[in-house]
């Protein structure tokens, strides 16, 4: 008679806490700076920070790596969209319809050369593909 044991894989135990964000596919993290901070370098252009804060990380890959793919780059930009709007959203001081304020002078963020490069050759690869005839 042949005993049936059946073996089951060890589970991981689980630590807790916020899983790590997204960010950490497209950037190297490096050593540990602090609670929950660590320094960072670029996978695409290697620019580096010695300490990655989130925030900036992302509005890197959207505006200024100028080596991230285009996926990257939408991705990135999306949620800075998203962060963005939801800040202007939850701000207290709500202002009037006729009352202006810095964001109708100054654009928030500047694009770097590279950048708008970029930006103007998607622009004609979409009118390209679109066959639209510029007059």
């Amino acid at each position: 008679m042949t005993d049936h044991i059946e073996y089951s894989p060890i589970k991981k135990k689980n630590r807790g806490g916020r899983p790590p964000n997204s960010i950490w596919e497209d950037i190297n993290k490096g050593e540990a700076v602090g609670s929950g901070k660590f320094a960072a370098s670029c996978k695409y252009c290697k620019n580096t920070w010695s300490r990655g804060e989130v925030s900036k990380l992302k509005e890197h890959l959207s505006n200024y790596c100028p080596d991230a793919p285009a996926a990257v780059v939408r991705r990135y930009m999306t949620k800075v969209m998203e962060r963005q709007d939801k800040f202007k959203s939850s701000k207290k001081r709500k202002y009037s319809e006729g009352q202006s304020n810095m964001n109708d002078y100054h654009d928030s963020t500047e694009l770097n050369e590279q950048r708008c490069i970029r930006i103007n050759r998607a622009l004609v690869k979409f009118l390209l593909r679109a066959e639209l005839r510029l007059e």
